[in-house]
């Protein structure tokens, strides 16, 4: 008769084997779903990125008036620029009268020195004037919006005036990016003529 010591250390029989390396193999069928679900997982949040908040805006910044090619009767009078501001994030909006001749952009401002003319998403407005110079017949100007990083519009706010309340720049400091722009043609009303 064996004794329990006997029974104990028996070999374990064929099924007990088989039964065993069925719980092994679906252990590791269950780690490798587990794995390839993560990884399907890590590959999906890599394409979508959820943590990234691209800007809503295909562009931030656009002048909706006065269209290209605008005929400005009176330069002293000037002409009302309107936009549309979006994904401003700190950052500002500048205007700017460029003049092909001289290749300056001329600061737009209303108040005692430049500013921007907006700082918050959604519609602006800007009454420029004037735009261009007495004696215009029929000359071209580009009013152009510009964005400015917080480190540019620090610059811009700093330019110092070439003549009594007259402000221009040739190129913009790092940090600002011209965002659009519109043609006008600009004549003033001739005296005496």
């Amino acid at each position: 008769m064996a004794s329990r010591d006997d029974e104990l250390l028996e070999k374990p029989k064929a099924h007990d084997l088989d039964s065993g390396n069925e719980h092994r193999n679906r252990r590791i069928q269950l780690i490798i779903a587990i794995i390839t679900a993560l990884g399907a997982i890590i590959v999906a949040l890599i394409y979508v990125r959820p943590w990234s908040h691209p800007n809503p805006c295909s562009t931030n910044l656009t002048i909706t008036t006065p269209d290209d090619g605008t005929s400005i009767a009176n330069g002293a009078k000037g002409v009302e620029v309107t936009g549309e501001a979006c994904g401003m994030n700190g950052r500002t909006a500048w205007l700017f009268d460029y003049d092909p001749n001289d290749q300056y952009y001329y600061f737009d401002y209303n108040t005692s020195s430049p500013s921007p003319v907006t700082n918050t998403n959604g519609g602006w407005a800007f009454v420029d004037q004037p735009v261009g110079n007495p004696g215009d017949v029929n000359q071209m100007y580009q009013i152009t919006v510009v964005l400015a990083s917080p480190a540019c519009t620090n610059v811009l706010e700093r330019i110092k005036p070439y003549a009594p309340e007259s402000y221009r720049i040739k190129t913009f400091p790092a940090g600002c990016q011209v965002e659009d722009d519109t043609q006008v043609v600009v004549t003033y009303p001739q005296h005496g003529a």
